[in-house]
């Protein structure tokens, strides 16, 4: 047993704090891409993420705050913006990656259930209008460096 009182204990960074929340993230947004947002459940992450529906709970205490969270989590959601030179072929390699990302299964479902979920939760629809103003923030990156050319 340690000598130490919990207020001198330090939390581990990178410790299982963030383990659990990776966990649940990672579980979450594959629960959102297979069940869509009316399927969604609190229960089935925390069980698809190996850890109790105390602790899902307690960090994200609504379903929409858990949702949105996982959204973010995504390192994926960003479209490269390339420089070969030619603005066509950079148009070209940014498209194909949007398309490729939004055409896959995982990508299809998942814009389907957020679809839906817009008309019942404006953090959700935030998130979608905040998704496609990147896409097109980028888009417009892209052709302001094929401008600079």
């Amino acid at each position: 047993m340690s000598s130490q009182t919990p207020a001198e204990r330090k939390p581990r960074p990178g410790g299982r704090s963030a383990r659990v929340r990776a966990a649940v993230l990672h579980a979450a947004f594959d629960e959102l891409g297979e069940k869509g947002y009316d399927g969604f459940n609190m229960e089935a992450v925390a069980r698809r993420s190996g850890v109790h529906k105390t602790t899902v709970y307690r960090r994200w205490p609504t379903r929409d705050a858990l949702v949105v969270d996982a959204l973010d989590s995504r390192g994926d959601r960003h479209s490269p913006i390339s420089v070969t030179g030619s603005l066509r072929a950079d148009l070209r390699v940014f498209a194909e990656d949007v398309f490729a990302k939004l055409s896959s299964p995982h990508g299809k479902a998942m814009l389907k259930s957020l679809v839906s979920a817009v008309d019942q939760s404006p953090e959700i629809l935030e998130k979608v209008e905040s998704f496609w103003r990147e896409r097109l923030d980028a888009g417009a990156a892209v052709i302001e460096c094929g401008i600079d050319r």
